[in-house]
């Protein structure tokens, strides 16, 4: 069900912001996250993540100028 922010009601974990508050906050909150996430990616996935992402570029068996578009590229590692 679609809520009008005039209908919802703010909490101290999600405080209603207009729309240039909330873009700022998601813009800070990845911001903040950026730097780390590759390290952590690694880390957390025991280097496994570098393993799926080199066997996929392994099966796709692309030819010398081949495109691939990555639709879901996340930190670019694949699309890059």
């Amino acid at each position: 069900m679609l809520v009008s922010k005039s209908q919802k009601k703010e909490s101290a974990w999600a405080p209603i912001l207009d729309d240039g508050e909330q873009k700022q906050r998601i813009r800070r909150m990845f911001d903040a996250v950026a730097p780390r996430y590759d390290f952590l990616n690694h880390f957390l996935s025991g280097g496994v993540d570098v393993f799926w992402r080199r066997r996929t570029i392994r099966e796709l068996n692309l030819a010398p100028g081949d495109r691939v578009l990555d639709l879901c590229t996340g930190t670019g590692d694949l699309g890059f």
